[in-house]
Order: structure tokens, then sequence, then C-alpha cells
């Protein structure tokens, strides 16, 4: 699993997260946060695999708008 990068938002470090219950059943939901300035993202996996839900949330924190792009 890739390690989470500091807030988008704030820069901070105090990154979280945890897999929960969601309408749709336990585990494919997966949320990531900033404790910092609060900015949170969750995910809900299109299968019932808590590692999938997982994987999707860090992927989705860890994006940000010039990866790829070279300046």
């Amino acid at each position: 699993m890739p390690e989470l990068k500091p807030c988008p938002f704030c820069g901070g470090k105090n990154i979280h997260e945890m897999a929960h219950y969601s309408c749709f059943g336990w585990h494919r939901a997966h949320e990531v946060w900033c404790w910092d300035c609060h900015a949170t993202i969750e995910v809900l996996a299109p299968t019932d695999s808590k590692e999938q839900a997982k994987q999707m949330a860090f992927e989705a924190w860890n994006r940000r708008a010039n990866d790829g792009v070279s300046l």
C-alpha cells in the first residue's frame, strides 16, 4: 500500500484513514482525512473488497492536479 501524501489543501501531515460501515455493507467504504484542516475523501469500492476500497481511497488522496505534468 502506498504511503499517504500530506494534505493537498493545508500541507498537514496529520493524515488518518479507516474502513467504515456504509449503507451498502461493511468495509466497502474507506475514508482518508486531515486532522489539521478536516479535508476528507471517502471512496466506495464497486465490490465488497476491503483492500480495494483502501487502495482506491489512497490513490484518490494521493492524486494531485499536476500528476504527470512536467513544468
